[in-house]
């Protein structure tokens, strides 16, 4: 197979505190498509999440575990969850008083406290595991300082700093920045040379990976897999990768530009990045994902969709990954129109469908050594 020539995509580096550049391996891809869960060596597990009536979850944006809880945050709130799915606690509500919030943006987890961030106040909401509120801070918005103002998502660094994802806001285009986690003093920015027209877009769904030390992150429209200090992956496609003066050219950064760059047959990039021991998963926007065999190097594209002949355990909709299982979120409610997805699920979970609850898949995909 003909490989057309990979073309980094050029990036803008603002300012960089103990960073250093890292070289870049290339991963070689067989340039198929497999279907859906095809020949992968999966144990599957599923965990049903109990909400009350009072904590019904919808549109579910996050998931991390720690210790025996599970953290989900969905368009209300963040809830915690044990590893049996049994509600245990919810952290702070909307609302103008000390423990509450405006705008629920994310939340990250950090020496065992849950930390909501509140982006319309700039503010920070720290709570104990059990629930309790601890303490709420305004940070500074001074020039150096971190601004909550466009954040999509903060996952805390091993050497615990604040890896923060942003919002493309007009010509407002740092996309990751990176802060003190006390002194909220920003410490290392990248830019992308686009913007949007007074809508605010995120890079992707999830766009950074934590695996043990190992911190990795994607940008739009690149085959580069990103890596704070570990080589970086070029992975290997057939397509035609964006050069820079294409990605100077979009001054309205939206969901329709990915279907012009389907039009153009350019590559459309990764909007899901999670690690695991053995495979670096990619997702493509709920088409396609790439799984990166990590004893191997090698990448393998599947199909999101599962067609009505497969008897595979489907991968689907990969949300999060707690070091040893991609974890998947399956809503019973509001998925029927899958009966392909549904039928597998039942034979393999069948408690799972006797609740409109939402369900976490646990994947635990080993490397097939033998490919």
């Amino acid at each position: 197979m003909k490989t057309s020539l990979l073309l980094v995509l050029c990036i803008c580096i603002c300012a960089c505190t103990n960073m250093e550049q890292t070289e870049t391996q290339l991963v070689t891809s067989d340039g198929g498509i497999k279907q859906n869960g095809e020949g992968l060596n999966i144990k599957f597990s599923a965990v049903q999440l109990n909400s009350d009536s009072a904590h019904l979850l919808a549109n579910v944006s996050k998931v991390e575990i720690c210790d025996t809880l599970i953290f989900v945050k969905d368009e209300n709130g963040v809830y915690a969850f044990n590893l049996t799915g049994k509600f245990i606690s919810t952290y702070g509500q909307k609302g103008h008083g000390q423990k509450e919030y405006i705008s629920l943006t994310t939340f990250y987890i950090r020496d065992r406290q849950v930390v909501l961030v509140d982006s319309y106040n700039n503010t920070l909401l720290f709570f104990n595991f059990d629930g309790t509120f601890v303490n709420k801070i305004h940070i500074d918005e001074a020039k150096d300082n971190l601004s909550l103002a466009n954040t999509h998502d903060i996952y805390v660094l091993p050497d615990d700093r604040l890896f923060v994802s942003n919002y493309i806001y007009n010509e407002s285009n740092v996309v990751y920045t990176i802060a003190h986690s006390d002194s909220f003093k920003k410490e290392w920015e990248q830019s992308v040379p686009m913007q949007t027209k007074n809508t605010m877009e995120a890079v992707g769904n999830h766009p950074l990976s934590l695996y043990k030390n190992i911190a990795r992150y994607i940008l739009p429209f690149s085959n580069i897999i990103y890596s704070l200090s570990e080589t970086n992956l070029e992975i290997q496609t057939s397509e035609r990768v964006a050069e820079d003066k294409d990605i100077k050219k979009i001054t309205d950064f939206n969901i329709t530009t990915y279907l012009d760059f389907l039009n153009n047959e350019l590559f459309i990039g990764y909007s899901d990045i999670f690690e695991t021991e053995d495979m670096i998963f990619l997702g493509c926007k709920n088409l396609f994902y790439t799984l990166v065999d990590k004893t191997s190097w090698q990448a393998h594209k599947y199909y999101y969709r599962v067609n009505e002949e497969s008897r595979e355990i489907p991968l689907y909709n990969i949300i999060s990954s707690d070091g040893k299982h991609l974890i998947g979120l399956f809503n019973p409610a509001d998925s029927y129109s899958d009966n392909n997805i549904i039928s597998i699920l039942r034979s393999k979970c069948p408690e799972i469908m006797k609740r409109t609850d939402p369900v976490l898949l646990f994947y635990e995909i080993k490397s097939n050594k033998d490919d």
